[in-house]
């Protein structure tokens, strides 16, 4: 089981890189893990004295990986991020990790999720775990990136509804990362205890449990553009499984960052519920999602506010509320994997707050005027192997998007992408990407555009 637990973190690691190098497997093949029949003891305790008498000092194993820590981990969006290696019996655990990205080719374009920086610190971030009592654990992430993530630099004016979108786009790397300051972006406490009762509470600025992708990815995929929500919230989960199988899900709340009709902002909610096993040999999770507003979602209240207001804080009002889903499904059996993810509002946007202006051509378009219900879905196939003593892996990836085209998304993206551990805590990943535009009937320009990123990103702690 411990040698499975090591390929299963690795393996959920490339799970949620839809479009990143599976780096956590340069720091997990290190790890010692615990027994599957025995997640309860943290401690390797084999004997009170070795072979010639001496008194053996109980060794606590770091970090803590099981069955609820892979889950957890998972639905809070936290899979591949540094954790502590030494440790987990103190009060405090810290642990960290920078990636640097250096990209070429067409950077111009100011698509949703994508760098455009020759040169970015896209993510420089300290975790801090801290032991409060058996029952409560705090968790607090600060990161700091220098994205120009400056709208006005790409966009020679804002969108108009009347008129065709401008080229470049106004679009960022991500709305709900702060820039150029070191940022709290996750600060949470965890009440329970997962060994003893199925339900755990977190309270805080944290990812919602809605989707499944990576935070910081080298390039932020379609889906994940459309359902990160890092929101000050209350999120009350849970795990029920046994021997690598779990049911899990959650529910949450949060003040929504836009107000309807210039009114108080209202209660958003939502939830996810999913079935996974854990498994190097053939493990699977397949999990949907619900949000009340759609708003909720970061990059979605950008686009919205800054479609019907030209207001670039993302803050601002709308006329009607429309509800979102999303479902996921992830596959892996030994070296191969295989992630699925599919978003879409399940109501039709007010003209007043988001419009398509499609031909509405497309399979998955309803044809309702210019009332946008944008869409997107994506899937990535991936194989891990060690060639040379390293750590490897590639992966190719295909995504599209519907009525997104003010959602500042590219109609259609084909990905490739190589990552190596070239040393013990160090990845080196190369992604190449191909955009395809939205038709200029569509707003969009038409256009295609290639890019490369090289991203540099080691971990600590």
């Amino acid at each position: 089981m411990k040698q499975n637990l090591k390929r299963v973190v690795a393996l959920m690691s490339v799970l949620g890189l839809v479009s990143c190098p599976a780096f956590a497997t340069a720091q997990t093949k290190h790890y010692k893990t615990t027994s599957d029949n025995n997640y309860k003891d943290s401690y390797k305790d084999e004997s009170t004295a070795n072979y010639k008498g001496e008194a053996i000092v109980p060794v606590n194993i770091c970090p803590n990986i099981n069955m609820y820590t892979l889950w957890m981990d998972s639905m809070s969006q936290n899979v591949g991020r540094a954790k502590p290696t030494v440790g987990c019996d103190k009060p405090i655990q810290l642990a960290g990790g920078i990636n640097f990205d250096t990209a070429w080719g067409n950077l111009d374009h100011g698509y949703m999720g994508e760098v455009n920086d020759r040169f970015a610190l896209n993510d420089a971030y300290i975790n801090a775990t801290g032991n409060v009592n058996d029952w409560i654990k705090a968790f607090i992430e600060l990161s700091y990136n220098n994205i120009q993530d400056d709208p006005l630099k790409n966009a020679s004016t804002l969108p108009n509804p009347l008129s065709i979108v401008p080229e470049p786009k106004p679009g960022l790397y991500s709305a709900g990362y702060s820039l150029e300051t070191l940022d709290l972006q996750q600060g949470v406490i965890i009440i329970g205890d997962l060994q003893r009762f199925p339900l755990f509470l977190r309270l805080g600025k944290q990812f919602q449990d809605f989707g499944r992708y990576q935070i910081h990815p080298i390039t932020r995929s379609m889906t994940q553009v459309m359902t990160e929500t890092l929101q000050t919230s209350a999120e009350l989960s849970f795990i029920s499984g046994y021997n690598g199988m779990a049911l899990h899900g959650s529910i949450f709340a949060f003040q929504n960052p836009m107000s309807k009709n210039n009114g108080h902002p209202g209660t958003n909610y939502g939830g996810q519920l999913g079935l996974g096993v854990i498994s190097d040999q053939l493990g699977w999770d397949l999990g949907i999602g619900y949000i009340y507003d759609f708003t909720g979602v970061n990059d979605v209240a950008y686009a919205v506010t800054l479609f019907n207001s030209g207001d670039l804080d993302g803050e601002g009002s709308y006329t009607s509320r429309v509800g979102a889903a999303t479902v996921y499904a992830m596959l892996n059996s030994g070296p191969f994997s295989l992630t699925a993810h599919y978003v879409s509002a399940l109501q039709h946007f007010n003209s007043a707050d988001l419009i398509d202006n499609e031909d509405d051509d497309d399979l998955f378009d309803d044809d309702d005027g210019d009332h946008a219900k944008p869409w997107a879905a994506d899937i990535t196939g991936a194989y891990g192997f060690n060639a040379f003593d390293k750590n490897q892996d590639v992966y190719l990836g295909y995504q599209k998007s519907g009525d997104a085209v003010n959602l500042y998304l590219p109609r259609t993206r084909w990905l490739v992408g190589y990552g190596i551990d070239i040393l013990k805590n160090t990845n080196v990943g190369f992604e190449f990407s191909h955009d395809q535009d939205y038709s200029e009937s569509d707003e969009g320009t038409g256009e295609g555009s290639y890019r490369g990123v090289l991203r540099v990103g080691v971990k600590f702690g």
